[in-house]
């Protein structure tokens, strides 16, 4: 554990479920779209020279807000499916301070052996068994629905603590994608009006 250092961030994910009037001859909806950026990682100094050498000269960004929508709803249970209907989270590790040569791409001295990406359970998280996230009513917590997060390679729905992704110094390895996606048939049984919600805390490790 002497090279390992962790650092957690919480990401929160809302689905929101839509209301369809039957009776008006007009109707309006609005959509509304929310984006946060995101950064975690070690705060010590970085001293000057030192930046491509640094153990902590490095953070990794990610979003801290995603909106689910009932378009991304898993019709099967097959996980290849979550990257083509799912919410993408983009996940990329870069030096702090950039070094002399003005470029921000992490180094092996920056991350070891890379930042590997864990899920976890935040501070109104709710993880049942297996890979299933509860999403939580805001105005009635007995209302749920369920979440799920597919790995970078959708091989796999993620469990509690698993390893998402590994992001590394090497070329196209620092920056990697998951999916997050609504578990089949909740949909059908979510109440109209409500909205949805559950943080995800995700845990950045450094490797020796």
């Amino acid at each position: 554990m002497k090279n390992r250092k962790l650092y957690a961030a919480a990401l929160a994910a809302t689905l929101a479920v839509s209301a369809f009037g039957t009776t008006v001859m007009a109707a309006e909806g609005t959509t509304n779209f929310k984006y946060q950026p995101g950064t975690a990682g070690p705060t010590e100094p970085v001293n000057p020279g030192d930046e491509e050498s640094s153990a902590n000269n490095w953070m990794v960004t990610y979003p801290r807000q995603i909106t689910l929508m009932d378009s991304n709803e898993m019709k099967d249970d097959t996980v290849a499916t979550a990257a083509t209907i799912g919410q993408k989270l983009e996940f990329t590790v870069k030096q702090r301070v950039a070094g002399a040569d003005g470029s921000s791409a992490v180094t092996s001295g920056n991350v070891g052996t890379g930042i590997s990406v864990a899920a976890g359970e935040g501070t109104t998280g709710s993880w049942t068994t297996a890979s299933d996230i509860v999403m939580k009513g805001t105005t009635k917590d007995t209302n749920t629905v369920i979440m799920q997060i597919a790995d970078a390679e959708t091989t796999k729905f993620v469990n509690k603590a698993d390893t998402l992704m590994t992001l590394t110094h090497e070329t196209d390895k620092d920056s990697d994608q998951a999916f997050a996606v609504i578990k089949k048939d909740q949909v059908k049984t979510a109440v109209e009006g409500e909205t949805y919600t559950v943080d995800v805390k995700f845990t950045f490790t450094r490797g020796a």
